[in-house]
């Protein structure tokens, strides 16, 4: 199922998770698997955003909520794009890029 979500940025990831909470208390006997990347599946949130992950952990039972990180880049869009770049150039500087 598609659960992005048309609204201002600001509200996004929040939108998402209500998104998905939505269809997991519809069905609650199936297999949820949702594929999203970046911040969006960081499940810490911190003073100033609440990425997806964090937000779906908060509505349903946390313990099903798993976020997975992956060692390197996916396909060939994703390691030529300025987004991938930056991203490599925030963990070359010695931090990382989910916010710990």
């Amino acid at each position: 199922m598609a659960f992005d979500a048309e609204v201002p940025p600001a509200e996004r990831d929040a939108a998402m998770a209500e998104h998905l909470a939505a269809a997991r208390r519809a069905r609650p006997e199936a297999l949820f698997l949702v594929i999203t990347g970046g911040l969006h599946a960081v499940r810490a949130a911190s003073p100033d955003f609440e990425p997806m992950a964090a937000r779906l952990a908060a509505l349903l039972d946390p313990s099903r909520v798993v976020s997975l990180r992956l060692a390197h880049a996916g396909g060939d869009a994703c390691r030529t794009s300025g987004w991938m770049r930056s991203r490599a150039a925030v963990r070359a500087g010695g931090g990382n890029d989910d916010g710990r």
